[in-house]
């Protein structure tokens, strides 16, 4: 036990040296260990800073960008439904368009049908007023050149000569 109390009983010597020690490891610390230390600690922190700064101005650039890309977004289905209702007024006007033509074509041909209705109906009349007119006047010249005594004899005259002409 006598070894244990020498140590912890201080000594001006000891005291000295171990102050001197301490002294010079703390001179030789701040010197080399903590400058360079408190350098790279105030670089990191400053490199820190500036890629939080960085980042930030990424992030307003993304979030302009973001919005930027919204909008033009927003103009082109604005465009898109442009375009999709223009393209239906086209179709529909072209609809119209040749729906009306077709009637219109229609419309005159059915007056061209009529036309020529009308013209072949005065035409058929006209021919039969002819046949009738050539028909009365060959029957007429008959009976002028045959004298009939009777009524009777007319009258069956009349009726053989309508069955000729085939009228009846």
């Amino acid at each position: 036990m006598v070894l244990l109390v020498d140590l912890i009983k201080p000594e001006l010597g000891l005291f000295f040296w171990t102050l001197l020690t301490f002294l010079i490891l703390l001179f030789v610390l701040r010197k080399f260990a903590w400058g360079p230390i408190s350098e790279a600690l105030d670089s990191r922190n400053q490199s820190i800073e500036e890629a939080l700064k960085k980042a930030e101005q990424a992030k307003a650039e993304m979030a302009s960008l973001e919005s930027e890309n919204e909008r033009l977004l927003t103009e082109a289905r604005e465009e898109r439904a442009r375009i999709i209702a223009e393209a239906k007024d086209q179709a529909s006007s072209m609809v119209e368009t040749a729906k009306s033509t077709a009637r219109e074509e229609a419309n005159r041909e059915v007056e061209k049908g009529r036309a020529e209705v009308n013209t072949m109906k005065l035409a058929a009349m006209a021919q039969l007023k002819n046949e009738v007119g050539a028909i009365a006047l060959a029957m007429s010249e008959k009976v002028l050149t045959r004298e009939l005594d009777t009524d009777k004899k007319h009258q069956d005259f009349i009726k053989s000569e309508i069955e000729k002409a085939k009228l009846t």
